[in-house]
């Protein structure tokens, strides 16, 4: 971490983290031996960040970049009506950012969006050709937006609240056949709350 100034933070991380291997079992037979067992996943997770309050204290402005590099990642496949795990090299790419302001005494607004381009390497298709193929439960953009403002009411504090999500297209499955595909979508969400200062 590096303070740059009192409103400003700069940070950068390293990280490394595993994930154990495994076998995975086919349903039924013939099957290969070979193909059972499965090696540990590495991910190394580089990240570059910014903290940072702006507007005389009534904003929050942060952002980050941020690279993964996995080693060995546990691709899901379809093999025989049977689940199995085989080890490919995988990337992604992302930036985050997220703007908070307090214009005024109960009033909260947060915007937020965030960008991923995940890459897993050498997959073969049913058609036997081998490819790159995009990380799956990655979607490219998201969104995200809340407004809530609350006051005191009744001896506590009453809030209303909206907020809203957006998730661009993704794919549940290494393969990205378009069956297996989500469309992207927005969820709105409302809420009334109550707290009480007893």
């Amino acid at each position: 971490d590096w303070r740059a100034s009192d409103t400003v933070m700069m940070y950068a991380s390293v990280n490394r983290g595993t994930k154990a291997g495994n076998f995975s079992a086919p349903v039924f037979l013939p099957f290969a031996v070979a193909d059972l067992p499965h090696d540990q996943e590495v991910l190394t997770a580089y990240e570059l960040g910014v903290k940072s309050t702006v507007f005389d204290g009534r904003a929050r402005l942060n952002a980050s970049a941020f690279h993964y590099d996995y080693d060995d990642y546990q691709a899901f496949f379809l093999a025989n009506l049977s689940q199995r795990i085989a080890n490919r090299h995988a990337t992604i790419d992302g930036l985050e950012l997220e703007l908070t302001v307090n214009p005024v005494s109960g009033l909260d607004l947060s915007l937020g969006a965030s960008y991923l381009d995940g890459e897993v390497k050498d997959i073969t298709l049913p058609s036997g050709r081998i490819t790159d193929r995009e990380m799956p439960m990655s979607p490219e953009w998201g969104l995200n937006g809340l407004i809530r403002y609350g006051w005191d009411a009744f001896g506590g504090t009453l809030a209303v609240q909206t907020d809203a999500v957006y998730s661009d297209t993704f794919n549940f499955y290494v393969l990205n056949p378009p069956s297996t595909q989500e469309p992207a979508y927005v969820v709105v969400n409302a809420r009334v709350a109550f707290t009480s200062c007893d």
